[in-house]
C-alpha cells in the first residue's frame, strides 16, 4: 500500500568521492602520509626570508605539488571506475507488478512483446523470457525500488532489496536461495512464504500477479539492522482481509542473493539501499596503507627525528658561535644585527632544516607513485590472470596495496570448502569384468 514515512534511496554508493568533495578529500588522504606533510612544512619554511637559503622561493613546492597531482589523478581514475560500478548496479532492471495491473492483453501489449521477441532473437542470453500469451509485466531500475513495491524475480535473479517472500511457484511457498554473495556458501538455502499469503496467492503464475496487484496491506517490522539472520514483523492485509500474519526470518530475502531452482517468487520490499542488510554489513571504502607505506611513515619519523636532533645542534652551535666575544670582535664576518645570539641561532635551526631537506628524497615519493600506476595497468593486463570462465582480466580497484598481492598472513577456515571449489576431476576409471 502507500508509504506512511519516507525510506531511503534503494541506490548503493560505494565509491570515495564526489565532483564536488574530491579535492578536499583527496588531499586529506595524501596528508596522511608523513613524508607530504614534511615536504609541505619545508615549503612553508623556505618562504620566509629571514631562514630561507633560496631567497624566499620554495623550490620543493614544484615537485610535491607534482606528487599530489599524479597520485591524485590516479585516485580520480580508480574512483571512475567505483562509481561506473555503482551505476551499473544501481540500473540493474527488475520486474514489479503496478497496483492495479492486470493481464489482459492488449495491441499495445502485443507490440511491446514482438518487440522484446526481436530482442530476445538478436540477444539469446537476454533476462527477457517472451511468452506470446502472456501479458509482460513493466520492469524498474534498481534505485527506483522502493518500500512497499511489490517485485517478480525469476529462477537465478538477483534480489534488488531486501524483500518479504509472499508466494513462489511451489504450491508451498518453498523457494531455494544462493547466499554466496553474503558468506561464500554455494549451497543452497531454503526460504518458505507464510501459508496465509500461499493460499491468498497460489502457485499459478497469471493469477498469483493478479491478486498480487489488487493487494493491499500494512507490514510492521523492527527497525533496519545489521543481524543476517534476525527479522520480525507483522503483515495486516485489508484486501483480502484477514487477521495479522506473523513474519519471520524464512519469509526474508536478502539483497545479493540469488534465487535457484525456483521458477519465480513475488516479494515485497521492505529495506533498501544502505539500509539493507548486506549493505549495514559493509563499511565505506577506507584509505588503506600497504606494508611498505606503513613502514614508510615510521623510518620517516625515525629520520627525521635525526634531522631535528641535527639541526639543534647546529643551531646550537651557531648560537654560541655568534655570542662568543672573539667573534664578535671580527667585523668583518658580519655577525650581529637586529637579533640576538639565542633567537639566531632558533632561527638558524630551521634553516638547517632546509639545508637537510635531502634527508627524505622527495624523488622517492614521486618516483613510488608512478610506479604503482605503472604496476595496476601491467597487473590489469597480465595474461597469466586471466579468468577464463568470467573471461575478465585482474581488476586493480586500489594501486596502493599492488605489493600486498599475494602475501598471506592469516587463514580463517571453518572447513575445507571454503578455501577450495569442490571441483573434482576423474583422472582413472577401473570397471571390473
Amino acid at each position: 500500500s502507500k508509504q506512511d514515512a519516507k525510506f531511503v534511496s534503494n541506490s548503493v554508493i560505494t565509491s570515495r568521492y564526489t565532483f564536488y568533495n574530491f579535492i578536499f578529500y583527496n588531499l586529506f588522504d595524501q596528508f596522511k602520509k608523513l613524508s607530504n606533510v614534511y615536504f609541505l612544512v619545508l615549503s612553508v619554511l623556505q618562504v620566509i626570508p629571514a631562514i630561507s637559503t633560496t631567497g624566499g622561493v620554495p623550490t620543493i613546492a614544484l615537485p610535491l605539488l607534482f606528487v599530489l597531482t599524479v597520485t591524485a589523478m590516479k585516485d580520480a581514475v580508480e574512483d571512475y571506475k567505483r562509481h561506473r560500478s555503482d551505476s551499473q548496479e544501481n540500473n540493474r532492471k527488475s520486474t514489479y507488478i503496478p497496483r492495479g495491473w492486470d493481464n489482459v492483453l492488449r495491441d499495445a501489449d502485443r507490440k511491446k512483446m514482438e518487440k522484446l521477441q526481436r530482442r530476445r532473437k538478436s540477444n539469446p542470453s537476454a533476462l527477457d523470457k517472451v511468452n506470446p500469451n502472456e501479458k509482460p509485466l513493466p520492469t524498474k531500475r534498481w534505485y527506483q525500488l522502493v518500500v512497499g513495491d511489490l517485485v517478480v524475480c525469476r529462477n537465478r535473479d538477483v534480489f534488488p532489496a531486501d524483500m518479504v517472500l509472499l508466494a513462489s511457484s511451489d504450491p508451498y511457498g518453498i523457494a531455494y536461495i544462493e547466499t554466496a554473495n553474503l558468506d561464500g556458501e554455494t549451497n543452497l538455502k531454503l526460504k518458505q512464504a507464510h501459508k496465509a499469503t500461499v493460499a491468498a496467492l497460489g502457485n499459478n503464475k497469471e493469477d498469483a500477479w493478479q491478486k498480487a496487484a489488487n493487494m493491499d496491506g500494512t507490514i510492521e517490522c523492527q527497525p533496519p539492522n545489521k543481524l543476517l539472520s534476525s527479522y520480525e514483523g507483522s503483515l495486516t492485509m485489508k484486501y483480502p482481509p484477514g487477521p495479522p500474519i506473523p513474519l519471520g526470518p524464512s519469509q526474508l530475502l536478502l539483497r545479493g542473493c540469488k534465487l535457484r531452482n525456483t521458477d519465480w517468487v513475488i516479494g515485497v520490499v521492505v529495506y533498501t539501499g544502505h539500509e539493507s542488510k548486506i549493505q549495514m554489513n559493509s563499511t565505506k571504502a577506507p584509505t588503506k596503507a600497504s606494508q611498505v607505506e606503513r613502514k614508510t611513515n615510521v623510518l620517516t619519523i625515525i629520520i627525521f627525528g635525526v634531522q631535528v636532533l641535527l639541526c639543534a645542534g647546529a643551531g646550537l652551535g651557531s648560537a654560541l658561535f655568534e655570542n662568543a666575544g672573539w667573534v664578535q670582535q671580527k667585523k668583518y664576518l658580519n655577525i650581529g644585527g637586529e637579533y640576538s645570539a639565542a633567537f639566531s641561532g632558533f632561527l638558524r635551526f630551521f634553516t638547517w632544516m632546509i639545508i637537510f631537506n635531502n634527508f627524505i628524497p622527495i624523488s622517492l615519493i614521486v618516483t613510488t607513485g608512478m610506479v604503482k600506476a605503472i604496476q595496476a595497468r601491467f597487473i590489469g593486463l597480465d595474461r597469466d590472470m586471466y579468468y577464463e570462465r568470467l573471461k575478465s582480466y585482474a581488476v586493480v580497484r586500489d594501486s596502493n596495496l599492488n605489493e600486498e598481492l599475494g602475501q598471506v598472513e592469516y587463514i580463517f577456515s571453518d572447513k575445507t570448502g571454503t578455501l577450495t571449489t569442490n571441483e573434482m576431476t576423474c583422472v582413472r576409471f577401473f570397471h571390473p569384468p
